[in-house]
């Protein structure tokens, strides 16, 4: 998501990207440490693909939560994590994906989907795949609903 980050960036979010480490619960978590360590007092989670399902998967670690998990194109199992056990997670949700995705199609988004039943489904057009959404077609479409989310994670109590 590196063109999405950019823009994040420049619209005044504070953004960690990284590559994965060999414990990729432990790079997401020292992510979010490093946010909230330089003064982040919310923070949400984005991750395409293997990303969105571990952290998806995360959620049940209470200590870890964030304000808000967007995961795109999340798939439903990857590597031994499962993207079930949401229906604890009162933050905000987004789930993101294309119709005809080969990796994540809608049917694989909606199964995700049931693991956490607050969460916002967005299904676009198309066989795009995570940070591919953003740069095809519907990518104007996909930054709204990243928007969106975004918008309502930060949003001041009460308002």
């Amino acid at each position: 998501m590196g063109g999405e980050a950019k823009r994040l960036a420049a619209d005044g979010y504070h953004v960690v990207t990284f590559d994965w480490g060999t414990d990729r619960r432990r790079t997401i978590s020292d992510a979010t440490r490093l946010l909230r360590a330089h003064g982040a007092t919310g923070v949400a989670w984005v991750g395409g693909c293997m990303g969105g399902t571990l952290m998806l998967g995360m959620l049940t670690d209470r200590a870890e939560r964030p304000a808000g998990v967007a995961g795109i194109s999340p798939l439903a199992s990857l590597g031994g994590y499962t993207a079930g056990s949401g229906s604890s997670y009162d933050g905000e949700l987004l789930l993101l994906g294309t119709a005809d995705d080969p990796l994540a199609d809608e049917g694989r988004l909606r199964e995700v989907a049931r693991g956490f039943p607050e969460a916002e489904v967005e299904v676009l057009p198309g066989t795009l795949h995570a940070a591919e959404i953003f740069a095809g077609p519907h990518g104007d479409a996909a930054r709204r609903s990243l928007d969106g989310f975004l918008g309502r994670t930060f949003a001041p109590a009460g308002g």
